[in-house]
């Protein structure tokens, strides 16, 4: 336990969200994981609501109660002011594997017209075709770490190119609030899809929102209008609960279908036409 060294306590009540989310989507009332951490429901209420912290063995207590994996004990450890017992990558990843980065590659450069992009289970860009780095400049740019949920969220070329902000910010809001309850016990999805609720700067959920099976994306490009379907297959088990394996990475395709005739008429252009893909992280 000396290696566990108190690292400065959060005040902003950001690890009371966290734990009262993670209890939430595993559907656990607070008296049963008080019983099973060994301490009362009345002063788990107060460390959820941030009027109390967790002393070290109460937030060990309560990672066991959990069950989270070794990345997720140290995010969460972390986020009650303790040093991790591992060390945690912000946003947290593992090197993808090879074969991984090559199926990527594969799955995308078989889309031979329209955009698509291939992700991990965080949604940073693994490799993504000619068509989807047109309507996405950022995507071909020469760097590393892009995160397309970010380059959607934040201020930015890819942002102000989208004429249906609205109606996206409340499909994604909807989406990260479905996907806390299948990544139940995944902290560092937690942490990272409150980041983005809190930069979506929506706060209350209409209940009346039905979901839909694709995101619809309206995104100026040179003057053109184009109305795209953002479809997504999830590949693998990815970042649920049921990867308890920490080298597995969680594959996402997202293909852009037009749904008009225009936007249709665009990518057939000669000029438009390009299967070759363009890898935009590499393993290492």
């Amino acid at each position: 336990m000396d290696r566990l060294r108190f690292s400065g306590r959060q005040s902003d009540g950001s690890f009371g969200r966290q734990l009262k989310s993670l209890r939430s989507a595993q559907k656990r009332t607070q008296a049963v994981l008080a019983m099973e951490a060994g301490t009362s429901s009345r002063h788990l209420s107060f460390i959820e609501t941030g009027r109390a912290n967790p002393s070290l063995g109460l937030a060990l207590r309560l990672a066991d109660a959990l069950g989270l994996n070794a990345s997720g004990r140290d995010a969460f450890l972390a986020g009650a002011g303790y040093a991790p017992e591992l060390t945690v990558s912000d946003p947290p990843l593992d090197p993808p594997l090879d074969p991984v980065l090559h199926l990527a590659q594969d799955m995308v450069a078989n889309c031979h017209i329209f955009p698509a992009l291939a992700t991990d289970g965080y949604f940073n860009v693994l490799a993504a075709n000619e068509p989807a780095c047109l309507i996405f400049p950022e995507l071909g740019q020469e760097s590393s770490n892009k995160n397309f949920l970010q380059m959607l969220v934040e201020p930015g070329p890819v942002r102000s190119s989208l004429q249906n902000w609205p109606e996206i910010a409340q499909f994604l809001i909807h989406w990260l609030h479905r996907y806390r309850k299948v990544y139940a016990r995944d902290v560092a999805f937690h942490n990272f899809s409150y980041k983005l609720e809190d930069q979506l700067g929506i706060k209350n959920v209409s209940g009346v929102w039905s979901w839909q099976p694709y995101c619809k994306l309206v995104v100026e490009h040179q003057g053109n209008i184009l109305s795209l379907a953002c479809v997504s297959v999830d590949v693998g088990p990815g970042n649920t609960e049921l990867a308890s394996d920490e080298t597995i990475v969680g594959l996402s395709f997202d293909n852009f279908v037009p749904l008009d005739e225009m936007t249709h008429m665009f990518f057939q252009k000669p000029s438009q036409k390009s299967a070759k893909p363009s890898l935009i992280k590499t393993a290492g």
